[in-house]
């Protein structure tokens, strides 16, 4: 085994064993050949005939979800090359991946690579085994929380299970299974009270599929116009003025905290029991197309974990705007990323 072999889990492992063994099988061999180095993450060398030597940088997920897809092609286009690892690539997934010339390849065979007047490799429509998805109870609406704590409270986290139950309102039964289960993905280490964590990338991906799939939508409340109409600065201005547990998120949260794009919609989250007097202030109307969706806290220690008044959480924020799946999205969420999050950072 490789001394940086280590850095990954065992399902990491695996399924980068299976990909190569594939990759090794597909490619063409009188042209091509592959391997994987670790430094101390994996690298894909594909080194042709003539001497030329191709790195890509391996994005290992176990699963890829419309959701996140967006801050993992982001990711891909930073590096000069770069490939995803993952169980199972679906045709449209693949074809958008194609599209946008960012390479893949899967435990089911389905591949894609290409290097320009040298190799063009796509192949797609095989389907996995029912049994490839690796269960965890890490992506569920507890583990949202969890991740959500130790995303607001990082890199470094000083805290007992105890702190963190009480601040994430999970049980201390909860809190030491979901820690254990990151601790055995090499996302978080340490013990007692302190910890840090080792893969704020990987934190962050998880962070946003458990949230966006398990917890936010649990939360909806539904969607309003009011009579600022689409002026989004004026409400964010009576939001301010509000002594009401309020926050802002999604585009008009990431105008306000970057300045980047000016913002048509924005998610509202509310304490449930002030979401009358909220709506009477806010002149809210109930609207099947209202730019303003709104949702019930599931945390009311967030707002004072966040960087501006009234301004829900940079996690938070990032999911809001990336379910948005807008073509602004990744400029944006990389800046969030680079002011909040550097850590979160590949």
């Amino acid at each position: 085994m490789h001394e940086h072999f280590k850095s990954l889990n065992k399902a990491e492992r695996e399924l980068v064993t299976r990909i190569l063994t594939i990759l090794k099988d597909r490619l063409p061999q009188d042209i091509v050949t592959v391997e994987v180095r670790y430094e101390p993450r994996p690298i894909l060398r594909i080194r042709f005939k003539d001497g030329l030597a191709i790195d890509a940088h391996c994005y290992i997920r176990s699963q890829l979800r419309p959701s996140t897809l967006p801050l993992l092609e982001s990711a891909c286009r930073e590096k000069r090359h770069a490939i995803i690892f993952t169980n199972f690539v679906s045709r449209p997934i693949a074809e958008r991946l194609r599209k946008g010339k960012i390479w893949f390849a899967d435990a089911c065979g389905n591949v894609y690579i290409e290097v320009p007047q040298r190799l063009m490799f796509f192949t797609i429509g095989a389907t996995p085994h029912k049994h490839y998805l690796e269960r965890t109870n890490i992506l569920t609406e507890n583990g949202a929380k969890l991740m959500f704590y130790l995303l607001t409270h990082g890199p470094e986290i000083e805290a007992t299970y105890r702190n963190i139950a009480d601040d994430s309102g999970l049980s201390l039964g909860s809190v030491s299974i979901l820690m254990k289960a990151l601790a055995r993905q090499r996302i978080v280490e340490g013990a007692r009270r302190n910890y840090r964590i080792v893969d704020g990338e990987r934190l962050l991906d998880l962070w946003t599929q458990a949230y966006l799939e398990k917890l936010k939508p649990k939360r909806f409340l539904g969607r309003f116009i009011s009579l600022y109409r689409k002026d989004l600065s004026k409400l964010k201005e009576a939001v301010q003025k509000m002594k009401l547990s309020v926050g802002l998120s999604g585009e008009l949260a990431a105008e306000v905290l970057t300045g980047y794009l000016k913002a048509q919609s924005v998610d509202l989250w509310v304490d449930l029991e002030e979401f009358e007097e909220v709506k009477t202030k806010l002149r809210l109307m109930k609207s099947q197309n209202g730019n303003i969706r709104v949702y019930t806290h599931f945390n009311l220690k967030a707002l004072s974990w966040s960087p501006m008044d009234k301004i829900m959480p940079v996690p938070v924020v990032i999911s809001d705007f990336i379910e948005i799946d807008d073509p602004r999205c990744l400029e944006t969420v990389e800046e969030l990323q680079k002011r909040y999050l550097q850590w979160t950072l590949g």
